[in-house]
């Protein structure tokens, strides 16, 4: 904290460049604040509403653990959400962090095992609203527009990548 004498005798470039130091901090911050804020309210959703009848029976185990990440300048580590599912199948959303390319914030999504097939979920601004994020997922570059991620689309995903890589004895007649 610098005195109120001492700020009298700044220079005037010595005074902006504080200035302009204190907001570029704070913009960072409130930026990190708003993706984990996201990220949280996200994994809320999947584990309390969208999934939650699958999580009392035990057909999904949730786990959440914390990665060391150097890219924030506030936070230290980063929650990922893994989805176990019985037969050693799970679900990975790993944050690969913000300010991405035509998005605030993106997060890797795949099955464990098979990374090089993930998807994107782009954290994205409402048009109307620039406040307002929502969730989009993001098969390719070459898509030409996001699809909203809510319960019904995260479910798609699932279904068809369990038809694919799950370890289910099927009948062969």
């Amino acid at each position: 904290m610098i005195t109120e004498e001492a700020f009298k005798e700044m220079s005037l470039k010595e005074k902006l460049g504080g200035l302009f130091r204190e907001n570029a901090t704070t913009e960072q911050q409130r930026r990190e604040d708003t993706w984990m804020g996201a990220l949280d309210s996200l994994y809320e959703d999947i584990t309390k509403n969208w999934f939650k009848e699958y999580i009392e029976e035990d057909y999904i185990e949730p786990e959440f653990y914390y990665v060391e990440s150097e890219q924030y300048e506030y936070y230290s580590e980063i929650v990922t959400l893994e989805l176990h599912i019985p037969g050693e199948f799970s679900i990975v959303f790993e944050p690969a962090g913000i300010n991405v390319r035509d998005a605030f914030g993106k997060i890797n999504l795949y099955v464990r095992g098979h990374k090089e097939e993930k998807i994107s979920l782009l954290l994205v601004r409402d048009d109307g609203d620039g406040e307002k994020l929502h969730w989009e997922v993001w098969k390719s570059r070459k898509q030409k527009e996001g699809i909203p991620f809510d319960k019904d689309a995260f479910e798609k995903l699932l279904d068809g990548w369990l038809e694919r890589w799950a370890n289910i004895e099927r009948d062969s007649r």
